[in-house]
């Protein structure tokens, strides 16, 4: 991780404060502003905010992190049709008219939103002068069929004011969910409408830069619709907090949790402590629902998966059952993501699930494939699970780069991973004049 700190933040008198720019898989680096005076006695005194010339050499120094580390800069412009330099200088228009800290980072957050990508996002101070970085209700909300659907419940009291897990969430303070949505959009892009979907998480999840989304009341009103139609008003209470102090681990989780490699989806897990992204069993799978309609959970044989070259101690565990359903027998298999520990894994995911289909699709009417909550990852795994469903070969996929140090570097990791052979300059040449 690349740190750079920034003069303006080491002048702020008795401030402790830290902003990192956290420019994924699209921008392949990590840009860091992190202020001094990080001891236990600087973080007993008041902060104070930024001002207006620290907030514009911040700014400053995340534009450069653009243009020089971000690929597909110039494509962004042409596909969204804006020019980069006109939106820094819309940008450093608006951080003059900032009124406090929570007002810049609003702008920062904008500014990252219009690139309309998942992978970059920014992670600001863990504590603001409100003494807290965020408010919660423990209720978790994701897209099913376009709509917020309640798939977890962080705290199980939560029940007891009348929430339960598939209710539909139809308002939250009287503004519609959608209508929501489409504000949250404007603080943190995504690249198209299904995953602008799962800012649904945001319903129950406010930062303090969030505006005039962020709560003036202690409580919210929430209306959510039950499963038979019906419609019930309840109250909860917005609970502060201060939980992403620290980095989030994106790889921790349950044994078998995919690696999260884009950062809602990690905040996501980190902030509701529910692992719920990227689970390896699907949310719905509750013990109540197992019991109703009689999952039986099913794994290939060893010889099955001989056929494949796995061994049942290191193939990977995939949840799979069978169950009856309207008179059919239905195979359920989970997908939790496409992001394996390393590239090299990404065949044996596909062999297992070979294996699964091979000996057990023959008894089954029905295949259902869940991969409901899951947070992407590499697009050569996509391609090659949807070509198992293909009676021929699907289509290619080309991408074009603008290439850097760090595209070359992370081409080399993965390479390397490959072919061990590969690592010196001298393989590398060698490999370029044999191709000529």
């Amino acid at each position: 991780m690349a740190q750079v700190v920034t003069k303006s933040v080491l002048r702020r008198s008795k401030r402790r404060s830290a902003v990192w720019g956290c420019l994924g898989a699209s921008l392949l680096a990590t840009v860091g502003f992190v202020a001094c005076g990080t001891s236990n006695t600087s973080a007993k005194v008041s902060l104070r905010d930024l001002t207006a010339d620290e907030a514009q050499a911040d700014f400053r120094q995340l534009v450069e992190g653009f243009r020089n580390l971000y690929g597909p800069l110039e494509f962004k412009e042409r596909r969204y049709g804006f020019s980069f330099d006109q939106l820094v200088t819309d940008t450093e228009a608006k951080l003059k008219a900032a009124r406090s800290d929570n007002d810049v980072y609003a702008i920062y957050a904008e500014f990252l939103a219009r690139f309309d990508d998942g992978h970059v996002s920014i992670r600001f101070p863990s504590k603001s002068s409100l003494g807290f970085n965020r408010v919660t209700i423990p209720i978790f909300a994701e897209p099913l069929d376009g709509k917020p659907i309640v798939t977890a419940l962080a705290d199980p009291t939560v029940a007891d004011l009348g929430v339960a897990i598939g209710d539909e969430v139809v308002s939250v303070d009287g503004v519609g969910a959608k209508d929501l949505l489409e504000r949250f959009v404007a603080l943190e892009g995504m690249a198209n409408e299904v995953s602008r979907e799962h800012l649904y998480f945001r319903l129950f999840n406010r930062r303090n830069y969030s505006g005039d989304l962020f709560p003036t009341e202690p409580e919210a009103v929430i209306v959510v619709r039950k499963p038979d139609g019906t419609e019930r008003t309840i109250k909860a209470s917005w609970r502060r907090t201060n939980d992403l102090d620290r980095p989030v681990d994106a790889s921790s989780g349950s044994p078998g949790q995919t690696l999260l490699t884009a950062p809602l989806a990690a905040e996501m897990n980190a902030t509701t402590g529910l692992n719920t992204i990227g689970s390896p069993k699907p949310f719905f799978a509750t013990p109540q629902a197992q019991q109703s309609f009689g999952f039986a959970e099913v794994s290939p044989s060893a010889d099955m998966l001989a056929k494949y070259n796995l061994k049942p101690r290191t193939a990977p565990k995939i949840y799979a059952s069978l169950f009856k359903h309207e008179g059919k027998t239905v195979l359920l298999v989970r997908q939790p993501g496409y992001s394996p520990e390393t590239f090299a894994e990404v065949a044996k995911y596909l062999n297992a699930y070979r294996a699964i289909l091979n000996q057990f699709e023959g008894l089954a009417d029905v295949l259902v494939v869940d991969q409901t909550l899951n947070p992407g990852g590499y697009l050569d795994y996509c391609q090659g699970f949807a070509q198992l469903f293909l009676n021929k070969a699907g289509p290619g996929f080309v991408q074009s780069f603008n290439t850097d140090r760090k595209w070359i570097q992370s081409y080399r990791s993965w390479a390397l991973e490959l072919d061990p052979n590969l690592a010196s300059q001298a393989a590398l040449r060698k490999i370029a004049v044999s191709q000529q």
